[in-house]
């Protein structure tokens, strides 16, 4: 997994979501504290920073990247992240409408 800076995170998404037109794409959001080790055993505290970062995913089946953004910055992140999406989900298959069957009366 590669973590990358915003700036190149959304220009990568960009990039997946145009190679994979016909593929899937996953993408996952969710807290994340900064520990990317067990807790030692020794009973030492953790180094680890206690700010509310968020960590993004985006996985294919041959690629996986990430990001990690801070809580105040998620705001004017999520508006660039949604604008992406916007832009690369318009390949999405239409759904099924289903007529409605008109019922018989009887006169």
């Amino acid at each position: 997994m590669v973590f990358l800076e915003r700036e190149k995170f959304l220009s990568s998404m960009t990039r997946i979501f145009q190679s994979n037109r016909e593929g899937t794409v996953r993408m996952s959001v969710k807290p994340y504290d900064g520990q990317d080790r067990p807790t030692p055993k020794d009973g030492s505290k953790a180094k680890w920073s206690k700010e509310k970062l968020v960590l993004i995913r985006l996985t294919t089946e041959k690629e996986k990247i990430s990001t990690v953004v801070d809580e105040e910055e998620m705001g004017e992140f999520s508006v660039e992240y949604c604008k992406q999406l916007r832009l690369n989900m318009n390949c999405l298959p239409k759904r099924p409408t289903h007529k409605k069957k008109k019922k018989a009366t009887d006169n």
